[in-house]
């Protein structure tokens, strides 16, 4: 078995895809105890929210600690947030067709642009060959130009509950910061949100556990069967092996799918789940590793070391047995292992025997 699995692992590409294996699976089986919405909870009002970090407005703006950071490129940022380079390209376009000569429209001072801007846009006005949703463009992107250039604060009001009038109760300049550590609520979305307002990410992971949980437990009954029905067919032969290939290449000629849908089908709605699929994958995907079985076992009990050590030992089974061990390892782990058969957890040379 040492021997079996120091050449397996020798795999370059085995260590690469069984590390991603494990990777995967301490995601699925770590993030469900940090993140433990729903994968179906809607988390959002809206659709497709672009991934990142989601900060609460409320808890930043009552914050009980705040910080002033003097950063130089503060304000050049926030105007290029706003105001991006195809928006100005945008601005430009429109001030043209409105009669602006374009050597008159500098789109790099931001100034100077936004007073052209500010002049002469009419948001009910629309150029003949301008589509409706271009006009609807062009109004979000004016009325996010108020205040871009403004360098004084934003005062926060709260109603008096006495008065009902709206009272001062504080500001926010734009050198306030906060640290994000310190706000209660924030949320990062990787991949964002999908059209109903559910975690990608989420929904992706849990997705992923299911596919694994599906995977193992379909492999692992697929594998059993063929290695069952493979080694019987092929080391007793004669009636077992006529009637196990019988039972073979009946589920060969019946397509697998249709025979899934058959029998998910007549399982039940309320009682579908993935363990069940799994089940249901795994006793309809088992012919090909038992025909493969087969094949190999065949092939080494016809070799003539094998023939060797049946004509030498009248009791044979046992050195048959182990003969063929050591070249079946590759099909599964091999039961003798764990069993304590004789020779189990040690590589047998086939011709010595035990």
């Amino acid at each position: 078995m040492k021997h079996t699995l120091r050449q397996v692992f020798h795999s370059g590409k085995f260590v690469t895809g069984f590390s991603i294996f494990m990777g995967l699976l301490l995601i699925v089986i770590i993030y469900p105890l940090i993140i433990t919405d729903a994968p179906l909870a809607i988390i959002s009002q809206g659709t497709f929210f672009p991934p990142g970090i989601y900060v609460s407005t409320y808890d930043s703006i009552y914050s009980p600690t705040t910080y002033t950071l003097m950063l130089d490129d503060a304000a050049a940022k926030r105007i290029a947030n706003k105001l991006s380079n195809e928006d100005r390209l945008a601005m430009q376009d429109w001030l043209v067709k409105d009669g602006i000569p374009e050597n008159e429209i500098d789109i790099a001072n931001t100034a100077i642009l936004l007073d052209l801007w500010g002049k002469n846009f009419d948001p009910t006005r629309q150029f003949p060959e301008m589509t409706f949703a271009k006009v609807q463009y062009y109004r979000r992107l004016d009325a996010s130009l108020k205040g871009i250039l403004s360098t004084e604060g934003v005062i926060i009001a709260a109603n008096n509950a006495q008065t009902g009038t709206l009272e001062q109760i504080g500001t926010v300049n734009q050198s306030d910061y906060v640290n994000l550590n310190k706000v209660a609520n924030v949320r990062v979305l990787p991949l964002g949100t999908d059209n109903f307002g559910r975690d990608v990410l989420t929904e992706l992971i849990r997705a992923t556990g299911v596919s694994l949980q599906i995977g193992v437990v379909a492999g692992t009954i697929a594998t059993l069967i063929g290695l069952i029905l493979g080694l019987l067919a092929g080391y007793i032969g004669g009636l077992v092996d006529d009637v196990i290939m019988f039972i073979t290449n009946l589920f060969t000629v019946i397509p697998g799918f249709v025979l899934l849908i058959l029998l998910s089908f007549s399982i039940g709605q309320e009682k579908r789940g993935a363990v069940t699929i799994a089940v249901v994958i795994g006793f309809t995907s088992w012919v090909w590793t038992a025909r493969a079985v087969r094949s190999q076992v065949v092939s080494l009990r016809n070799r003539d070391h094998v023939e060797t050590i049946r004509a030498l030992d009248r009791s044979h089974h046992r050195r048959r047995y182990s003969a063929l061990h050591r070249f079946l390892c590759c099909y599964g782990v091999h039961p003798a292992d764990f069993l304590g058969y004789p020779g189990g957890g040690r590589v047998i040379d086939p011709w010595v025997g035990t």
